[in-house]
C-alpha cells in the first residue's frame, strides 16, 4: 500500500511541476509575440515614413541611400515573414 502512495504522490509533484513549466512557457511565447508585433509595427512605420519621403524615388535610385533603403526594405519582409504576415 505504500508503494501505491509514494507512487501516488510522485506523479502529482511531477504534474505541479509539469502544469507549472507549462504555464511559465507559454507565457514567454505570449511576450515574444507581443515584442515581435511591437517591432514589426515599428519597422512598418519606418518603412511607409521612407516611402512617403520618397515620393519620386529619388533615394531608392541613389547608391548610398538606395543600399540602405533597400536594407532596410529586406528587414521589414524578413520580419513580415517570421511574424506570419506580408506587406
Amino acid at each position: 500500500m505504500w508503494l501505491f502512495y509514494t507512487i501516488f504522490g510522485i506523479l502529482v509533484i511531477w504534474a505541479g511541476v509539469s502544469i507549472f513549466a507549462i504555464r511559465n512557457l507559454l507565457n514567454q511565447i505570449e511576450q515574444h509575440e507581443d515584442f515581435n508585433n511591437e517591432l514589426y509595427l515599428a519597422y512598418l512605420g519606418v518603412y511607409d515614413k521612407i516611402k512617403a519621403i520618397d515620393i519620386r524615388g529619388s533615394f531608392e535610385a541613389d547608391d548610398e541611400v538606395g543600399d540602405i533603403y533597400g536594407q532596410i526594405k529586406r528587414i521589414i519582409l524578413k520580419l513580415a515573414n517570421f511574424t506570419g504576415r506580408l506587406t
